[in-house]
């Protein structure tokens, strides 16, 4: 899904995503989820 607000999206859901990232209890892809957006 591409849509015109796409960097602020992605520029709002970075914390969470970086939070998540450095926690142990959350592995994921980071790569595979910016694909879906």
């Amino acid at each position: 899904m591409v849509s015109v607000q796409s960097t602020e999206r992605v520029e709002a859901i970075y914390p969470l995503l970086k939070d998540m990232a450095l926690s142990p209890n959350m592995p994921f892809c980071v790569d595979c989820l910016f694909e879906r957006l």
